[in-house]
């Protein structure tokens, strides 16, 4: 039990386990102002709808700032993001089948493989999520 606590803990406290935004990648109404935007909509009936600002001006700078301009570092933190929880998962796969291992000795391969299997799972759709 204390290992699993532990194995939460840590990358919540660490940030390990986080996207690292850049200071300019999201739009902030306080100091920026919108220059282009389009609405998405989604939910039952289209009822939840808001606006997604595409491009936006910094006000203090004049600086004009897209979406577009960060998508290599959402495809490079992406790939970093799916890594890291591959490997951390890997961790976790390796106490589980340890664990089960102690009961019945032959219980070890099958329950890494099955971990694993989850644990790519995971890592395919952290890569997808965060990709634009």
């Amino acid at each position: 039990m204390g290992f699993w606590l532990f194995f939460l803990i840590v990358p919540i406290l660490t940030g390990s386990l986080a996207y690292h935004w850049e200071p300019r990648e999201i739009y902030t109404p306080i100091r920026d102002t919108v220059i282009t935007s389009h609405e998405v909509c989604g939910g039952a009936n289209d009822q939840n709808c808001g606006e997604m600002v595409d491009v936006w001006k910094v006000n203090a700078t004049g600086e004009v700032i897209s979406r577009a301009d960060f998508a290599e570092k959402r495809l490079h933190e992406a790939e970093r993001l799916a890594f890291v929880w591959f490997m951390y998962g890997l961790i976790g796969c390796y106490f589980a089948a340890y664990v089960a291992s102690e009961s019945d000795g032959s219980r070890f391969t099958k329950t890494f493989l099955v971990g694993l299997g989850v644990d790519a799972v995971v890592a395919v759709f952290t890569f997808f999520g965060i990709r634009d």
